[in-house]
């Protein structure tokens, strides 16, 4: 294989498509990406055998096709020292060279036909937003399970019937949950890694293109090709912990309950960073307490009774950060009840936390 290709081009399909290389993993072709030239096509792809990332890059020289496959980390930081220039790429099986200039560096042959294949299935593909699709991600990956125990809770669960999306992240202790219209046939349950999701909402991309295929999930965005395999396993039937009738509803400014909110996670004692909420006839107190003190009372509208909750600050303050309306609505059901936290007049976001049973 031979071919030349700008700097800045392949310098940018490699920052993407190395996000899918796993740098410890014990598969020694994996450290490495693939790169192909047939048909005037180059392929460069990255993957860690469950999360993979294709880049389809036109603008380059064939010189001669074929396929190599060089250790990524090494690479890249070869890429990003060269000049702004062409940089050639030949191999001939018995190792790859790279030359820019008068700069030439060789790496050890790895096998290419040792490195996965590129097993695309047939799926139909849907578009999406792209802010749409962000904003899916940013408010349902915050709460997903990050520690071991539950693999299918490490995930964002999709629903789709027919005519709505709705994507939840849950670790047990709190909810983040997006719904929105999404036309597609038939109905579908899945539950997708985090990764390929951050991955392609950090990229910013006008639009989307998502499908399904088996076992696997395919999102294109601009020039690149994102697949992961879904998690295994049933997620839980979480509408069980949304209640359907509340005894106080309280609604007030989004930035001060934040505020509120941030101050007592830095004051709150342990783990659980408790904060304290007292729901009175026309206010907020949100209030923590350890070797220091902190209180704040904020004007709300309460609609109910007076109401005194605790629940884990961090939690509450990160549920807060994806409300993008200027007012907040807390509703309640009691003590010992979930929070659910929504933006004022928006209905597509939902957020729940779950409470403390506090001696005090």
């Amino acid at each position: 294989m031979k071919i030349s290709i700008e700097r800045s081009i392949l310098l940018e399909a490699l920052t993407q498509v190395s996000k899918a290389i796993e740098a410890k993993t014990k598969i020694p072709i994996l450290t490495g990406v693939y790169i192909r030239a047939k048909d005037d096509r180059l392929s460069i792809r990255g993957s860690d055998s469950i999360f993979s990332i294709s880049a389809d890059v036109n603008d380059f020289e064939m010189l001669d096709p074929g396929a190599c496959v060089i250790p990524a980390k090494q690479l890249l930081e070869v890429v990003r020292k060269l000049p702004e220039d062409t940089i050639t790429i030949e191999s001939d099986g018995s190792g790859t060279l790279v030359q820019c200039r008068k700069s030439k560096v060789t790496f050890p042959a790895l096998d290419p036909d040792e490195y996965p294949a590129d097993e695309k299935g047939e799926s139909v593909m849907y578009r999406l937003d792209g802010k749409q699709f962000a904003r899916i991600v940013e408010d349902t990956v915050f709460a997903v399970l990050t520690t071991d125990g539950t693999p299918i809770l490490q995930g964002v669960c999709f629903e789709l019937n027919g005519s709505t999306l709705t994507a939840s992240g849950c670790d047990r202790h709190r909810l983040g949950q997006h719904e929105c219209g999404f036309e597609m046939d038939g109905l579908l349950r899945l539950t997708v890694p985090t990764s390929i999701l951050t991955t392609v909402a950090a990229m910013k991309p006008d639009s989307i293109e998502i499908g399904f295929a088996g076992s696997s999930i395919r999102i294109v965005a601009k020039q690149y090709t994102f697949e992961s395999k879904l998690l295994e396993g049933m997620y839980p039937d979480i509408s069980k912990l949304l209640p359907n009738a509340f005894t106080t509803i309280a609604t007030c400014n989004t930035r001060d309950l934040l505020r509120a909110l941030d101050l007592s996670k830095i004051i709150a004692e342990g783990k659980t960073k408790i904060a304290k909420i007292e729901v009175a006839a026309k206010s907020i107190r949100v209030s923590a307490r350890d070797t220091g003190a902190m209180e704040e009372t904020i004007d709300a509208d309460v609609d109910g009774g007076a109401l005194i909750v605790s629940a884990n600050a961090e939690y509450l303050v990160d549920a807060l950060k994806c409300i993008q309306t200027d007012r907040t609505r807390l509703k309640f059901n009691g003590a010992m009840s979930p929070i659910i936290i929504r933006g004022e007049g928006d209905e597509a976001a939902t957020f729940l936390v779950l409470p403390y049973r506090t001696t005090s």
